[in-house]
C-alpha cells in the first residue's frame, strides 16, 4: 500500500485530493469527517458512534476518507473499515495496560507501526505546518487556484476513475488573448491584477463541481467531472462572457481582457491525459483563428466521424420479432454496416446488441435500417449487407462504444475512413 513518504499526520483536506486511487469520492463526506475530527472536539466514543451513523448514510467509503485524513494512506472500503475497528480495539488495549486513556493519534501510530506493519519509519509533523506545506504544493500563489502540478495528478486520477466507472468528463483549456501586449501596455502589476480577476471569474462562472486551475502563465483550465462535451461547451461560453465583462480593478476598468477556450472530452476525443490536452489545445487555437474571445468544441467542425473497419458479432431484431445474428463490416458512433442471412426492410426500426470484447452484457441500442442489398461476394458470413443509423442509445452504452472505437482506431493496423 502506497504511503506518502511514511508520513503520519492529521491534516485538513484540500477541496479535492490528487493522487487518489480509482474509487469515487464525495467532498462533502471529507468535510463532514474533518468536522468530527477537528472542529467538534468530540471524544473517541462519540466519534465512533457518529462515524457509524455516517456509514449508514454513505456506506463504508466513510472509513476510506477517515484513514486518508488521519494517516494519509488509502485502502479499499472494506479494508479501511477493518483497520479502523482494529485501531479502536488497539487503543482500548493500550489504555488498559497503561491505566489511562490513550490519545487516538498515539493509537494510530502504534497500530500501523507495531500491529499492521503498514508504516516502518513514521514521521510526526505539527498539523498547522503540514497544512500550509501541503496546500502550497498544489496552489498557485497569485490566483489562489490549483496549479499545474495538481492538474497533472488529478487529471490522471480522473482518467483512471472513468475507465473503471464508464464515466465521462471534459476539460476547457483557455488562453488570454494578446496578453503579452496587455502587459507591455499597462505593466506587469496591472497584468497580475488581471490574472487574479480571471481566476475569480473562472471559479464563479463554473459550477460547484468544476475545478479551476492555472495551467501556467496566462493559460487556465476548467476541469468538469461527469460532464458531456456539449454541456462543457455551454460552461465555456459562460466563462468567455464572464471574462470579457471583467473590471480588473477600480483604477483600471475593463481593458479588453478576453479568453479563447478549447473544449475536449473523455472518452469521446481521447483516452489518455496528454492526448486530451492536445485536443483541447487544438480547439483553443481554432477559437483564436476564428477571431478570439470565444469557445470552440474539439471536432465540432469535422464533417464526419471516423468509421472503424472491425468485425464484431451481435444480434439484431425488428421490434417484437425474433433476433437475427449478424457480423459488422464497420462501426462508427452514428451507425454500422453489417452482414446477416436475412434481409431487413428499409426504414424498419430495430433493436441490436454488439458483443464488444470486455463488455459482458454487450452494447444495446436502437436504430433504423437505411441501406439493404444482396452481398456481391457470396460470403459465408451472410447473404445480405445492411446499414443502420443509431437512433437511441443509453449514455453509458454510448461511452462504451466510443471507448472501443477509439482503441481500435489507435491500432497501427487499423484503417479509418470518413462516414
Amino acid at each position: 500500500m502506497a504511503v506518502d513518504e511514511d508520513l503520519l499526520k492529521l491534516s485538513d483536506p484540500v477541496s479535492v485530493y490528487p493522487g487518489r486511487g480509482p474509487e469515487p469520492w464525495k467532498p462533502e463526506i471529507v468535510e463532514a469527517i474533518y468536522g468530527l475530527l477537528y472542529r467538534d472536539n468530540r471524544g473517541v466514543d462519540r466519534l465512533v458512534a457518529d462515524l457509524q451513523e455516517m456509514e449508514r448514510r454513505e456506506g463504508p467509503a466513510v472509513y476510506v476518507e477517515l484513514l486518508y485524513l488521519l494517516c494519509h494512506m488509502r485502502f479499499e472500503a472494506g479494508e479501511a473499515r477493518e483497520h479502523w475497528e482494529e485501531v479502536i480495539r488497539h487503543r482500548e488495549e493500550l489504555g488498559g495496560k497503561l491505566g489511562y486513556p490513550v490519545d487516538l493519534s498515539v493509537a494510530l501510530v502504534s497500530y500501523f507501526v507495531h500491529v499492521s506493519g503498514k508504516l516502518q519509519n513514521p514521521k510526526v509533523i505539527e498539523l498547522k505546518l503540514f497544512e500550509e506545506t501541503r496546500a502550497s504544493a498544489y496552489k498557485d500563489e497569485l490566483t489562489g487556484l490549483h496549479n499545474f502540478r495538481f492538474f497533472q495528478e488529478f487529471l490522471s486520477w480522473e482518467v483512471k476513475r472513468c475507465e473503471r466507472s464508464g464515466g465521462e468528463f471534459a476539460i476547457a483549456l483557455g488562453d488570454l488573448d494578446n496578453f503579452k501586449d496587455y502587459n507591455d501596455r499597462f505593466g506587469h502589476e496591472v497584468g497580475n491584477e488581471a490574472l487574479q480577476a480571471v481566476g475569480k471569474a473562472l471559479k464563479s462562472a463554473g459550477r460547484d463541481q468544476d475545478i479551476a486551475i492555472r495551467y501556467g502563465g496566462e493559460e487556465f483550465v476548467l476541469l468538469m467531472p461527469e460532464t458531456s462535451k456539449e454541456d462543457a461547451g455551454r460552461v465555456a461560453d459562460r466563462v468567455c462572457q464572464a471574462i470579457a465583462d471583467l473590471e480588473v480593478s477600480a483604477s483600471h476598468p475593463n481593458r479588453g481582457v478576453t479568453m479563447s477556450i478549447g473544449v475536449a472530452s473523455y472518452p469521446g476525443d481521447a483516452l489518455e491525459s496528454e492526448a486530451l490536452i492536445r485536443c483541447a489545445d487544438r480547439a483553443m487555437y481554432t477559437a483564436k483563428a476564428k477571431g478570439k474571445n470565444q469557445a470552440q468544441i474539439y471536432g465540432a467542425n469535422r464533417r464526419a466521424l471516423r468509421r472503424v473497419h472491425v468485425e464484431v458479432k451481435g444480434e439484431i431484431r425488428v421490434l417484437d420479432a425474433q433476433s437475427l445474428p449478424f457480423s459488422t463490416l464497420d462501426i462508427s458512433e452514428r451507425g454500422l454496416r453489417f452482414r446477416a442471412k436475412e434481409l431487413l426492410e428499409m426504414n424498419s426500426m430495430v433493436e441490436f446488441v454488439l458483443r464488444l470484447p470486455g463488455h459482458r452484457q454487450g452494447v444495446k441500442a436502437y436504430g433504423r435500417i437505411v441501406r439493404a442489398y444482396a452481398a456481391e461476394d457470396g460470403s459465408e458470413d451472410g447473404s445480405y449487407e445492411m446499414a443502420l443509423e443509431i437512433m437511441d442509445i443509453d449514455t453509458r452504452e454510448f461511452l462504451a462504444l466510443t471507448r472501443y472505437l477509439n482503441k481500435q482506431a489507435s491500432k497501427p493496423s487499423g484503417e479509418s475512413e470518413p462516414v
